[in-house]
């Protein structure tokens, strides 16, 4: 089961598990036609770096619509608002790349998602609440990995 799209609520604030959980993922990137790079929260990334000034984006941001509010959900609901993620993602007309969330520790598992170049914080809000989601990374070039919070729970990056 999957919780439904945008339902305007305030999600309640993630656990400092939750929040470490976060801070401690892999984020790999795939980009067609370049070597997988990661991220990770808090540092740079000299390959995302590189990959964005080829296209001259300013900013890469990792986003998935898997698992809602970092509930376990069902791997078809799963696909489907992955899917629903895409055609979002297209609609915007945004350019993105495959990319997956790693758990280090191995309490969750791999989650599918995507890295989109340029998006406004307007899209990523929008994109957040529609899809449930508490987080997604944002890597602005030349700088470090960072979380964007839903933007009800009123945290800056």
């Amino acid at each position: 089961m999957n919780i439904g799209a945008d339902t305007g609520a305030v999600p309640p604030p993630p656990s400092p598990a939750l929040e470490e959980s976060y801070r401690l993922a892999r984020y790999r990137v795939m980009p067609a036609g370049l070597a997988a790079f990661e991220l990770r929260i808090g540092e740079p990334s000299p390959a995302c770096d590189a990959w964005l000034e080829a296209l001259g984006a300013s900013t890469a941001t990792v986003v998935t619509a898997w698992n809602p509010l970092s509930m376990p959900c069902d791997d078809a609901g799963n696909r489907r608002a992955q899917d629903r993620l895409e055609a979002r993602l297209r609609a915007l007309g945004r350019v993105f790349a495959p990319a997956t969330n790693t758990d280090p520790h191995g309490h969750w598992p791999e989650e599918p998602s995507f890295v989109a170049l340029d998006l406004e914080p307007v899209e990523l809000a929008s994109l957040l609440r529609e899809f449930a989601q508490y987080a997604a990374v944002v890597l602005p070039r030349g700088n470090t990995a960072q979380l964007a919070w839903h933007p009800e729970l009123g945290r800056e990056y």
